[in-house]
Order: C-alpha cells, then sequence, then structure tokens
C-alpha cells in the first residue's frame, strides 16, 4: 500500500443500533380569555381589600391621637411646646403630617430644633432643642439673639447685666450678617473672665469692633482681629497710660505699629 494511501482514510457513516427515538414538539397550551379574567378579578379584589383596610384604619378610634410627650432641656421652652404640641396631636395617626407638626414648632423663636416622632398606637413624642439667648441684638429695639442670629423676644432691662449687646449706628439694616459675624468672631476670641466684663460691641464699622466693659469706662477700638491679644495689652498698659495721660476715653489698636490714646476731656468743659 503507498504511503498517500494511508494518509487518507474513508470515513463510513454508521447507524445506532437501537430505534430512533423522534422528539415530538411541545404544544404550549394557549392563554385563554378566561385566564386573563381571572387575574384581572384576583388584582381588583386586591385592590379592593386593600382600600377597605386602609378605610377602616384612617377611622379606626384605636388609632386617634390622644396624647403627646415633650422633652426640652429647658423648661420654660418645654411649658412654651407642650400646648403647641397638644393641639398637634389631633386626627389619626396614619394621617398625622410629622413634618407639618415640625415646621409648625419650628416657628416659635425659643425652638432651635423640633424632632417629632409618632409612636403607635396613639401618641407624639416632640423632642425640643432649645434657643438659647447669647447677645442683645440692638437695632432700633433691644431683642434677645441666638448665635444663628436668630432674633427670639424683646430684651427686657436686667438682659444687659448677663448679656453683651451688639450695637450698629445703622440698626443692621445693611451687612447684617458680616457685622453680626465681626461680633462673634470678638466674642469667641475672649476667655471666660473677659466675656463677663463685656457690655457692648460696636460694629457700626464693619472692619472694626469698639469693645466696652461694664466696669471700664475706657473704649477700645479692636479692628478685626486678634481681640484678645489687643485686650491683654490694654490691661497691662492702663495704670501706666493712665498716670501719664490722666483718664483716657479711647484707646485705638487698629494699627499694626501703634496705639492711640485720646484723654477724656475734662469734667466742666
Amino acid at each position: 500500500m503507498s504511503r498517500e494511501a494511508l494518509a487518507v482514510q474513508s470515513l463510513h457513516f454508521q447507524r445506532s443500533e437501537g430505534p430512533v427515538r423522534v422528539r415530538k414538539p411541545v404544544r404550549k397550551s394557549p392563554l385563554r380569555f378566561i385566564h386573563i379574567l381571572a387575574v384581572v378579578f384576583a388584582v381588583a379584589a386586591l385592590f379592593f381589600g386593600i382600600t377597605h383596610l386602609y378605610g377602616f384604619l384612617i377611622t379606626w378610634d384605636h388609632l386617634a391621637v390622644r396624647s403627646s410627650e415633650v422633652t426640652c432641656s429647658d423648661s420654660a421652652v418645654e411649658d412654651l411646646v407642650r400646648p403647641m404640641a397638644a393641639r398637634a396631636a389631633a386626627g389619626n395617626i396614619l394621617l398625622l403630617d410629622a413634618a407639618r407638626v415640625k415646621a409648625g414648632l419650628e416657628a416659635c423663636a425659643w425652638v432651635k430644633e423640633a424632632h417629632v416622632r409618632k409612636v403607635f398606637p396613639s401618641s407624639l413624642a416632640v423632642d425640643i432643642v432649645p434657643r438659647q439667648p447669647e447677645a442683645i441684638l440692638d437695632a432700633g429695639k433691644a431683642y434677645l439673639l441666638g448665635r444663628d442670629n436668630v432674633p427670639i423676644e424683646p430684651a427686657r432691662a436686667e438682659d444687659a447685666n448677663r448679656l453683651p449687646i451688639f450695637h450698629d449706628d445703622g440698626l443692621f439694616v445693611s451687612d447684617r450678617e458680616a457685622r453680626l459675624r465681626l461680633a462673634w468672631a470678638c466674642w469667641d476670641d475672649l476667655d471666660a473672665a473677659t466675656r463677663d466684663r463685656v457690655a457692648r460691641l460696636d460694629v457700626s464699622d464693619p472692619a472694626d469692633v469698639a469693645l466696652s466693659f461694664r466696669d471700664d469706662p475706657v473704649l477700645l477700638r479692636l479692628g478685626s482681629g486678634q481681640f484678645a491679644a489687643k485686650i491683654a495689652e490694654y490691661a497691662a498698659g492702663r495704670v501706666r497710660w493712665a498716670r501719664e495721660f490722666g483718664r483716657l476715653e479711647y484707646v485705638d489698636f487698629r494699627f499694626a505699629d501703634r496705639i492711640y490714646l485720646k484723654a477724656a476731656p475734662e469734667e466742666g468743659r
């Protein structure tokens, strides 16, 4: 046999010895109208049941809000908010809009933040963060002022004995936020002992804080920064300056390389 004959071999088709199985196509059952109608009725029955259940729940007397619980770190603010929360605690608890109640409570100037929770089945829990007055805003009328610059209520005369007065000759009509930001920057730079002595921070000049103490008539012009350091420098030199120049009207620290002193006018002139 030649080399070519060995390389080429004929292939022969061989039938299976067993019987040949013929696969018949599976005919799917057609979707009939009755099936569609059954699905439609099932969905309708589901929604009908949900609607009736919802209607029952929103009219169920067991889910009617009957009470409210108010917690607040400030007892006076808690007493103020309690009747407001009691009026809001009405109707079905499922229909009660907690966001609306929250907005209503926060409309009170003494309320900085209100957290309102539904307590099933028939109660309302209200947690109040009170707004604390930290200064007096002198804007024609004196108002207690929160740290977020929200006026709370008219200040009383005795409030000036414990809180600093923020003053502006223009009544804070223009550049209100910038002027208050400067006043708070000065206040934050002071230690507790110095804060207790501060009577007024005048920000009529938006680049200059004029500070007055309760126990010292001398006005300090502090500029727009390094407030505590300038006050410390005044405390170190005040006795010597008074001895050399007499009673002072103001000390001006606005310039980096010099301090200006102005003697107070003599009495009777």
